[in-house]
């Protein structure tokens, strides 16, 4: 059997993680290496715990399953100290470890070094462009990237006899929206005294052109942009963005050329630094938009040109991927409204898989669901795990005959499939703190982000499949009152409509009560509103409190909303601090009576509360009619509301 090489990751979705892939899956292939993905944490969905999800994994990561193991330790250790991710790579024994993103002491390592890049890149506009009226995009300097950015500009500057003043310098969050309105406000403020804009990533540079764009100015006509990053987005933006390539990809791929050494030398400390590339565009000025067949001039005035299959992709192949993609989801998502016990999904799976267009899918389940204990801080996988499903596109019919493996020993058995697969993403099943087993697919060339909404829906109907199995097959056992088992079942439809955390409506709840109030609401000739309620810096309660302390702030948001509603309103949590409310009879004008309510209601809630904290809500409101019933048009429309309540805020503050 051929080697196979680990990469753990926080998800598989997002660019960094995307472009890592890309790299270490180049090295695999050349080297005919099997390359095993180990997501971690999808911010999908809030009951995915990254601490509980980190400590089963870990427990597949050995010698017996893997002969070397790549980790994003940069992007890990934002949810876990250094020290305590050491700790955990020292239980791993002598499986050969590479991190990317940062070093930890006794481990060899892939980093990449812009300084020199990014100093070129300022000089650049200096001396070839002659700009000299600067301002910088920075996000606040706990962040050290933000830092260490910010103090290679300030010495780039000196070193032209530049003085960089502190209203020079813009503290924005690192993201798109934040450095349109603070590029908005500055300019509306000051006018254009700057004849440059140096952002320390490429979502802030995005924002400011096109906040400048909607006050009438383009880049590079009325002022240049650079950014940091180098995101896909940079080539085909508009126009396409000068910016530092921090060559995610090329780390990826030297880390697998570490492991390879590794194999023979499993006690040496290897490290590699990957110097970042500056990528001169149409932004700076150095290429015409009037020639769309440019990538990029590198700093010797060399020209790289998108190939005509760049070109095709990017205008074509890309937009049309994504819309099949999201059909794809949105059928899925419409078919697995029910739920089913195993014997039905495994029915179900083959028309999933092909339609997916997956090369295959396996399903191992544990007897009992395993509970991860934050106290004790322990997850134990059993020993005892069972295949209970596979399934490949090239066979006939799926294998449904239960075997028993250690997961510790092999996390899937040769024989799961026929084929010998380049590319397999394991995915473990959970819901809440319990697992119930782990799924294996080998993937096929689609979208990562697709693969990641893809596995979570599968994830929650398996595991709703195996509860319902097990209940049904307890239930068995005392057939004699089958009256129980009717009630059982009812309370089973119950708790797929409730929301576990806060008792009330769930998504699916709420849609089908609030359908079925519209269609009657309009049989007698009545309107009324759909409310969209969002909570006020839910994020920055996480992570300053923890995601405990965000829990109990969603759970005071409901009191708020519970408290300020009539008995005949439905109330429902769609996700995350994400409410939806419906109510019969109120109008947009007595709706301005309601948001006072809900302010009167979140004081007394507020003041109740023992919390180092407060929460806060946002409301927006659409209006139901005969002209307007549907629900999914109504939240849209209440969303945008919301969306409009919450700017007004922000810009007041």
């Amino acid at each position: 059997m051929r080697k196979r090489i680990g990469l753990v990751l926080h998800n598989i979705h997002e660019e960094y993680s995307v472009e890592l892939i890309k790299g270490v899956k180049r090295f695999c292939k050349e080297n005919s290496i099997q390359l095993i993905l180990f997501p971690i944490n999808s911010k999908l969905s809030e009951k995915f715990n990254f601490e509980y999800r980190n400590h089963a994994i870990k427990e597949l990561i050995n010698k017996s399953n893997l002969d070397g193991v790549i980790f994003s330790a940069g992007t890990l250790c934002s949810f876990i100290t250094k020290k305590d991710f050491k700790n955990e790579l020292d239980k791993l024994g002598d499986i050969p470890i590479v991190n990317i993103g940062i070093n930890i002491p006794g481990y060899s390592f892939v980093t990449s070094d812009t300084k020199k890049a990014f100093k070129k890149m300022v000089s650049h506009i200096i001396e070839k462009h002659k700009r000299k009226k600067f301002l910088v995009f920075t996000s606040y300097d706990n962040n050290s990237d933000s830092f260490l950015r910010k103090k290679w500009l300030i010495e780039v500057l000196n070193s032209h006899n530049i003085e960089l003043k502190e209203n020079q310098i813009i503290n924005a969050q690192f993201n798109r929206l934040s450095a349109k309105l603070k590029i908005q406000d500055y300019v509306n403020k000051n006018g254009l005294n700057f004849d440059s804009i140096v952002c320390l990533n490429d979502s802030m540079a995005f924002g400011i052109i096109e906040g400048l764009n909607e006050l009438n100015y383009t880049a590079p006509k009325d002022y240049i942009i650079v950014g940091f990053d180098n995101s896909n987005r940079a080539t085909f933006s508009i126009p396409t963005l000068s910016t530092i390539d921090p060559r995610i990809a090329e780390q990826g791929y030297q880390a697998g050329k570490i492991i390879k050494e590794l194999f023979t030398s499993p006690n040496s400390k290897i490290t590699t630094t990957i110097d970042g590339k500056e990528k001169y565009r149409v932004s700076c000025g150095c290429i015409s938009d009037k020639d769309l067949s440019y990538d990029y001039i590198d700093d010797s005035n060399n020209i790289a040109k998108f190939s005509d299959k760049d070109i095709y992709n990017i205008v074509h192949l890309h937009p049309q991927s994504a819309n099949l993609e999201l059909y794809i989801l949105h059928q899925l998502i419409q078919t697995s409204l029910t739920v089913v016990n195993l014997e039905q999904l495994f029915n179900m799976m083959p028309k999933y898989i092909k339609y997916s267009s997956l090369k295959g899918i396996a399903i191992f389940s544990y007897d009992k669901p395993k509970l991860y204990s934050s106290t004790k801080r322990k997850f134990f996988i059993p020993k005892k795990t069972k295949r209970i499903f596979s399934y490949e596109i090239n066979t006939d019919n799926p294998n449904i005959n239960e075997e028993y493996i250690n997961p510790l020993v092999n996390f899937f058995p040769e024989n799961t499939f026929n084929e010998e697969y380049d590319e397999i993403l394991i995915y473990p099943l959970f819901e809440g703190k319990y697992q119930y087993g782990y799924i294996i697919a080998p993937l096929n060339d689609k979208n990562y982000l697709f693969y990641e909404v893809l596995f979570e829906l599968f994830s929650k109907e398996i595991t709703s499949a195996i509860k319902l199995s097990n209940e049904q097959i307890t239930n068995s056992k005392f057939e004699s009152k089958n009256t129980k088992l009717k009630i059982h079942l009812s309370k089973l439809d119950t708790l797929s409509n409730t929301d576990e955390l806060t008792q009330i409506n769930n998504r699916r709840g709420f849609m089908n009560l609030v359908t079925k109030m519209i269609k009657n609401s309009i049989s007698n000739n009545r309107t009324g509103l759909i409310i969209f309620c969002d909570m006020d810096g839910l994020k920055k309660i996480n992570d300053t409190y923890g995601h405990e302390a965000g829990d109990k702030a969603i759970i005071m948001q409901t009191q708020i909303l519970q408290n300020s509603i009539r008995s005949t309103d439905i109330i429902g949590r769609l996700g995350g601090d994400e409410f939806a409310i419906a109510v019969e009879g109120m109008t947009l004008e007595s709706f301005k009576k309601f948001k006072q309510k809900v302010i009167n209601n979140t004081k007394i809630v507020n003041k109740n509360s023992n919390e180092k904290f407060e929460v806060s809500v946002s409301l927006g409101a659409a209006e139901y009619s005969i002209d307007n019933p549907n629900i999914d048009k109504l939240l849209s429309i209440a969303d945008n509301e919301l969306y409009k309540e919450k700017t007004m805020k922000k810009s007041k503050n």
